[in-house]
């Protein structure tokens, strides 16, 4: 990756790509069961990834803050193995779009309620229906990689 951003935005456009190019690799191969559920759960991550490069390059930490009388050593922020609890994919949303609600944001609300449903319950196959929102979701992080970062960090 070029230089000229920090490196924990480097990072995070490297876990965007590895994530997104393994979904799209998951999904494309031939034979696996759940390889939609695959390619949701990496999509998310590098969705999510996408948002905190976006927010550490703005100089926003993408951390969940303590609630106030709860942190006695005078950290601000959640923990979590001793690391910074990082915003989720829904919290990165709320911060991005605020009240908007564009369709780039409905197709990953749509996708993180079955993330949530493949990582918690037993889920059907889902690979028949949902060609449409899968590819909105690549192309939209693509377009979205492209325009907040340039060319040079498309997939």
């Amino acid at each position: 990756m070029p230089k000229g951003l920090s490196s924990v935005v480097r990072d995070n456009l490297e876990k965007c790509r590895s994530a997104a190019i393994a979904a799209v690799d998951v999904y494309n191969r031939p034979g696996p069961k759940f390889r939609t559920a695959h390619y949701i759960v990496l999509i998310i991550i590098a969705w999510t990834a996408l948002f905190h490069a976006m927010f550490y390059k703005k100089g926003v930490k993408p951390w969940y803050q303590k609630r106030k009388g709860t942190n006695p050593k005078g950290d601000r922020y959640e923990h979590i193995e001793g690391d910074p609890k990082h915003w989720d994919l829904s919290e990165c949303l709320r911060r991005q779009f605020g009240s908007e609600n564009p369709p780039e944001r409905t197709n990953l609300e749509f996708l993180i309620g079955l993330r949530n449903k493949i990582e918690h319950r037993q889920v059907p196959e889902l690979d028949a229906g949902l060609y449409g929102e899968c590819q909105s979701a690549v192309l939209n992080l693509e377009t979205l990689l492209s325009a907040e970062f340039g060319a040079r960090y498309a997939l």
